[in-house]
């Protein structure tokens, strides 16, 4: 890497193809560390302009990075100060936005630029690219870690359970329970 990064917490690193991808990683100075690769991870650089994190507190998670490519690269992270940041410019500007009710933000999918969900101690979607983050009544046993999209189904986990909606998240139906209890 190419940059220093004393004491610092990689959260989450994605790629949008074999040579474009992100990190995101622990506050500094109250400052949110993200880093790009051009090159397929040969070297790394700091972005333009580095969010500012709420306090001294603020941290992530793994499964709290997203990209998606749609001429632009748009990136959403997630924190846990009730906020899930975006960039719609490949990290040169970025937006905090509001999630009320949980104060952690585990995971972000979106389906396209308006259509995302989040996960923390409850679920939230968006139909308007993250402007409005509202709660969802999605079965749960326990936070929400992760949600994701792929093959045109929207999958999350719930404490032992596993769930899909093939309708774009409008329902969500039980794939998988774990026998036994959680640890």
């Amino acid at each position: 890497l190419n940059f220093n990064r004393n004491g610092g917490i990689f959260y989450d690193l994605k790629f949008i193809n074999s040579n474009t991808g992100y990190v995101y990683g622990k506050p500094s100075a109250m400052q949110w560390f993200i880093a790009r690769t051009t090159n397929a991870g040969l070297t790394w650089e700091s972005t333009l302009t580095r969010p500012s994190a709420d306090n001294p507190f603020d941290n992530g998670f793994p499964n709290a990075l997203h990209l998606l490519f749609t001429g632009q690269i748009n990136i959403w992270f997630g924190s846990s100060a009730q906020k899930i940041f975006n960039s719609t410019n490949g990290g040169i500007n970025w937006t905090p936005q509001t999630t009320i009710g949980s104060p952690n933000i585990y995971s972000i999918s979106f389906l396209d630029l308006q259509n995302g969900f989040a996960g923390g101690l409850m679920p939230f979607r968006t139909n308007n690219g993250g402007g409005l983050w509202q709660q969802q009544p999605y079965q749960n046993t326990g936070p929400f870690y992760s949600f994701i999209n792929t093959g045109g189904r929207i999958w999350y986990s719930s404490g032992r359970n596993i769930f899909y909606s093939t309708n774009g998240g409008l329902n969500f139906i039980l794939q998988h329970t774990t026998p036994g209890s959680a640890p």
